[in-house]
């Protein structure tokens, strides 16, 4: 493998791209090597190293379910297990998917609830794990128990809950003592002030939705949902959790997690039927996941791995099983394909292949973004005739609530809506009749969702529909509660 010309690739993609910095630890042939450019702190001019403490996001994950799976490994419960047996409390929408969830189906995203973010992200900074699965038996269903492959942020916050439940601590502590302990991993925080606290914190950015440009962000205070994505690690400790599953669960002499339980976390659990990047075609297959790690194959190779995006920061993590290599790769530039991309570019490296994935798929991505902004301008022009809001859009403002999702302000502003859902402000155009459409910039770029008024017979606004998942057409229903 050529180090130089692996690194010269990556410092290319940075450039070309705009983010602040890059931290890579790559593990092959027995050693660690690092790769770091850029700044961490843009202000400060403070340079990244493999010791920069990023949000590594959903790769949080992994660790999560790893963790719980050291508590199955010293018998205190099974991956088959009812979550009701061990959580009696514990209450889903549908009484059968209460009565029939297991471990194994939070650990794989088949619990038939599709994302539901917006029930959380407004209001992430205050909700606790307990009001954050108190939220569960209201968030409706949109799939049959094990039928299809949906990602769920509030499975992984259900899965910290039960290792706190079954262990008789929380499961932080749980973390530090079954993995990071063993794995000499020092330098991790549970939160923003933990990390900014231990030095060496990489400050969050992501695009303007409006230039386009990278600015910085706040930080992003997870408090109920860090079991999900909230960890903060360097590239440099990340590694050893990759290189102790590379390894089948040792790691300097020391058996961490059983082989049992290594292979049932990279060993495909449910199918995953997305569409591949046109230019990976015949090179990237059989996308799955298993508990905690995706799973794919790259040129007929085993691959297994997690990405992360969160507010300012997006990470990848990634095992080789049979080819003996693992890699970290963590940036403070959320949004921006950027950790997702070099882990092809390093993929291309470890497996000898000639590919410019940089290149390549920094175009392609470029030019998919292009073609939906180009897709919603064409939408929204074409609005029908003879199509005006039959109410005045007065009459919709007030407050309307879901008990999932919780509350939701709307008022007027230039004929259009807004609406104020806790910390995040959306707003709603007018396309037809009582349908209106927004965007959500903030949080998922080149996506357009529908917003329609229910009124009654008199003409009054009883409440409103709004789809808010970039996967479904599922939409989720607020009632008027109060006007203004």
């Amino acid at each position: 493998m050529d180090l130089q010309k692996l690194e010269q690739h990556l410092v290319k993609l940075k450039e070309k791209m705009e983010i602040p910095s890059f931290s890579m630890t790559l593990y092959a042939n027995n050693e660690y090597m690092h790769f770091s450019s850029g700044m961490s702190d843009v202000c400060t001019g403070t340079m990244a190293d493999q010791e920069t403490l990023y949000g590594i996001a959903s790769c949080t994950k992994s660790l999560v379910a790893g963790t719980l799976c050291t508590l199955v490994d010293q018998g205190m419960l099974k991956l088959d297990d009812k979550v009701i047996d061990l959580m009696p409390t514990f209450r889903m929408y549908d009484d059968y998917v209460t009565e029939n969830l297991t471990v194994r189906d939070i650990l794989c995203h088949r619990s038939g609830i599709q994302r539901h973010d917006l029930s959380c992200y407004p209001r992430i900074a205050t909700m606790t794990e307990d009001e954050i699965i108190g939220i569960l038996p209201d968030l409706k269903p949109n799939q049959p128990l094990r039928y299809k492959w949906q990602y769920s942020n509030h499975m992984y916050v259900l899965a910290g809950c039960l290792i706190t439940r079954v262990a008789g601590t929380h499961w932080q502590e749980i973390m530090k003592k079954n993995i990071f302990e063993p794995l000499d991993i020092t330098r991790v925080a549970f939160s923003t002030e933990e990390a900014i606290a231990l030095g060496n914190c990489a400050r969050p950015y992501k695009p303007d939705p409006i230039t386009g440009k990278m600015e910085m962000v706040p930080y992003l205070n997870m408090l109920g949902a860090v079991a999900s994505a909230g960890l903060y690690m360097s590239t440099s400790e990340l590694a050893k959790w990759n290189v102790m599953l590379l390894n089948k669960g040792r790691y300097n002499g020391i058996q961490i997690l059983s082989e049992e339980m290594c292979q049932e976390m990279m060993t495909t659990q449910m199918v995953i039927r997305q569409p591949v990047p046109k230019p990976l075609e015949g090179i990237l297959a059989a996308k799955g996941y298993g508990l905690g790690l995706n799973t794919e194959m790259f040129r007929g190779h085993r691959a297994v791995g997690h990405s992360g995006d969160i507010d300012g920061f997006m990470s990848y993590q990634f095992i080789l099983p049979d080819d003996g290599a693992a890699c970290a790769i963590l940036t403070n530039a959320g949004q921006s394909m950027a950790a997702v991309i070099m882990r092809f570019i390093a993929y291309e490296h470890l497996l000898g292949g000639k590919e410019d994935w940089g290149t390549i798929l920094e175009a392609y991505f470029d030019q998919e973004m292009q073609k939906r902004m180009a897709f919603i301008e064409t939408k929204l022009a074409e609005k029908p005739e003879n199509s005006a809001c039959p109410i005045d859009l007065k009459k919709a403002c007030g407050r309307y609530i879901n008990p999932g999702y919780g509350v939701v302000d709307v008022d007027t502003k230039e004929g259009n809506l807004i609406l104020e859902m806790y910390d995040c402000i959306f707003k709603a155009e007018h396309y037809a009749h009582l349908l209106f459409t927004f965007d959500l910039p903030q949080l998922l770029k080149g996506i357009i969702f529908e917003m329609e008024l229910h009124t009654n017979p008199q003409g009054e606004v009883t409440g409103f529909s709004a789809s808010f998942d970039y996967e479904t057409e599922e939409k989720i229903y607020f009632e008027r509660k109060d006007a203004f």
